[in-house]
């Protein structure tokens, strides 16, 4: 795979990434996603392009049966979790009760990347995240969602470099190490958007990580989901805050595709910590 051009090479570690561990709650007491935060109504019938990099998703949830999703495996893994992929996948595409998801009509092309390892749980390695991302720019995805978190890797950033180049978004989850836990990537990459976790209240997730990288903040406590298998839970996690930013950003440049949809994200926050951008809510939380 070409990433970086036949005159020069970028050598680095096969770096490991992992979508994090979600807290999860009874199904019965979780929020759902359009309760979390109002949808305009018309999104529900955009025919948007949304490319979702995690685990494997259930495509045979009930929740999932009428979706639009196109899935491809990245790894060389037989047993591939499913888990946190079929959560993030509903809360942007499910279309039946008990759950709705934000944009039902929307395509997902879901690029799995995680495998299961004895002594690390579900990881990705940066060559899984290069290949799916290849992937997806060729599917021509409007934004890509990427709840996951590692170290900075040169490979991965030249990769999601030439994605954002070709005028698709890029937004990802800020990381569950806590307050005081070390920038963690791809959010921290300048190009990338990185989204952190609020409950109804607008008050951060206790486990969200802070610093000058933060971009938006969404709902992402006490959410729910499907859960691959069959049956629905609530989770809380930066991860879980993403899918309503990529569905937004994905909306915006539906609808106008020449603007700046960022700048417009970013302007449109709420500001809901320290005037102006700060370490906690980035630019505040997410409007429409």
């Amino acid at each position: 795979m070409d990433v970086v051009g036949s005159d020069r090479a970028e050598v680095d570690l096969n770096h490991i990434y992992t979508a994090g561990v979600p807290e999860t709650q009874r199904y019965e007491t979780g929020i759902a996603p359009l309760d979390a935060m109002t949808f305009p109504q018309e999104l529900a019938a955009m025919d948007l392009r949304i490319g979702i990099v995690d685990s494997a998703v259930d495509t045979t949830h009930p929740s999932l049966a009428s979706a639009a999703i196109s899935a491809r495996p990245f790894t060389r893994s037989k047993d591939l979790p499913n888990f946190h992929g079929t959560a993030i996948a509903s809360i942007i595409a499910a279309d039946a009760e008990p759950l709705r998801g934000l944009a039902p009509s929307a395509e997902i092309y879901a690029a799995a990347v995680f495998e299961r390892d004895v002594e690390r749980g579900e990881i990705a390695s940066t060559v899984s995240l290069v290949k799916a991302l290849d992937w997806l720019l060729s599917s021509q995805v409007d934004a890509i969602n990427m709840s996951l978190a590692g170290p900075p890797n040169r490979l991965l950033e030249v990769a999601l470099n030439r994605i954002i180049d070709q005028g698709v978004m890029v937004l990802a989850a800020a990381g569950n190490g806590g307050p005081m836990a070390r920038p963690q990537y791809p959010a921290a990459y300048q190009s990338v958007v990185a989204v952190t976790a609020v409950d109804q209240r607008g008050i951060a997730f206790r486990l969200a990580n802070r610093g000058d990288y933060l971009d938006l903040a969404a709902p992402g406590v006490n959410l729910r989901h499907a859960v691959a298998g069959g049956g629905y839970a609530a989770s809380s996690g930066t991860s879980f805050a993403v899918p309503f930013v990529v569905t937004a950003a994905a909306a915006l440049k539906h609808q106008d595709p020449g603007s700046d949809v960022v700048s417009r994200l970013y302007s449109a926050a709420v500001d809901i910590g320290p005037p102006g951008r700060d370490d906690i809510y980035g630019y505040g939380l997410l409007s429409l």
